[in-house]
């Protein structure tokens, strides 16, 4: 038997499969329209759902969340209603005893949605234990209606 055969085929068809169509593209693929908002009135929007957090307000932080809102914190995923059922309590007494001052803002578009990216110093007592810390939040925030709502929210903390 030729052993020509088997060693000039395979790399013959391995070109001829993979070697046509496959070339670089010019440029990345088309990205979804951008849209429209303010970043003043995304700003205003989050320091509302922060001030109903922190008053206890759960209908108006309700009505403020997709009905399928993923709520990361601690290390835990949690729906709407394992949040309300659960950590809401106990994130609205602590927000309540402390001072928020925001550090950083941003807040971009990605295509439809918007992603807020924020940090804010939260300082004060809670009960006799007092509080310096960093606290850390991403919000992916969707178009309803001619307002926004969570999509997604996201907290991380640090002592200072």
């Amino acid at each position: 038997m030729n052993r020509f055969y088997p060693q000039c085929i395979v790399p013959s068809i391995f070109l001829l499969i993979f070697g046509t169509g496959c070339q670089a593209p010019d440029s990345e693929a088309p990205e979804a329209p951008e849209m429209e908002f303010s970043t003043e009135e995304v700003s205003d929007f989050m320091d509302s759902f922060h001030a109903a957090l922190a008053a206890g307000d759960s209908v108006t932080v309700a009505s403020m969340f997709a009905e399928e809102v993923d709520i990361v914190e601690g290390g835990n995923v949690q729906s709407r209603l394992e949040y309300f059922s659960g950590h809401f309590r106990g994130d609205a007494g602590f927000l309540s005893a402390l001072e928020r001052e925001s550090v950083f803002f941003t807040a971009r578009n990605r295509g439809n949605t918007v992603v807020v990216i924020s940090t804010s110093r939260l300082t004060g007592m809670r009960g006799d234990r007092e509080i310096n810390m960093i606290s850390a939040e991403t919000a992916v925030l969707g178009r309803r209606g001619d307002g926004w709502m969570i999509l997604s929210l996201h907290w991380s903390s640090g002592r200072r």
